[in-house]
């Protein structure tokens, strides 16, 4: 689907793909009518077909646009064309923690405990606000933004209560742990 590149969905131009993952692409655009840079998340085409990924994908926007914290990014429109189911974010400039564990190998622990302060607030803020509990906290759905503050991304696994629950296979691979110790919090293979 990186052929959407260089198109327009509904009010806003895909630049470029950013980000790839089970259900679909990320692009960077752009709001056609504000100017303003986004994320768009497209559900791949062959998802499109089955029932179950669809309502997961709206779930997902629906779950992220019902929160309102500065450590959870921001949905701001959702929509359908031309057969793609897509909703568009805010753009986070900036890597992920996995991005910065690949460069560095670790975290130092000051910034670790940081981070780690800034997940759980926004973790307990979903929980408290909308009973949403993400269940796929791992350093590739937490990325920095251009000020050095946490953004949790991906809640396409997350439960809400009064929202349509649905059952995903487990992925084998290995997870990554969060860890929180006596002289702070780490992130480990």
């Amino acid at each position: 689907m990186n052929e959407l590149a260089g198109q327009s969905l509904g009010g806003y131009e895909l630049t470029e793909e950013i980000g790839r993952g089970s259900m679909g692409m990320v692009y960077r655009g752009k709001q056609i009518a504000l100017g303003r840079e986004v994320a768009v998340k497209v559900l791949s085409q062959a998802l499109a077909k089955d029932a179950s990924y669809v309502a997961r994908f709206i779930r997902e926007a629906q779950i992220i646009a019902g929160l309102n914290h500065p450590n959870i990014v921001q949905i701001f429109d959702a929509g359908q064309q031309n057969g793609l189911l897509y909703f568009v974010m805010e753009y986070v400039q900036g890597p992920t923690i996995a991005s910065l564990l690949q460069l560095d190998g670790m975290i130092p622990p000051y910034l670790a405990a940081e981070y780690g302060a800034q997940i759980a607030d926004a973790l307990d803020s979903a929980y408290r606000e909308r009973n949403v509990i993400h269940r796929d906290i791992k350093p590739e759905n937490l990325m920095l933004d251009r000020w050095g503050k946490i953004k949790v991304m991906d809640f396409g696994l997350a439960r809400a209560s009064g929202l349509q629950q649905i059952t995903v296979a487990k992925n084998p691979r290995r997870q990554h742990l969060l860890r929180f110790t006596r002289t702070g919090m780490g992130i480990y293979p």
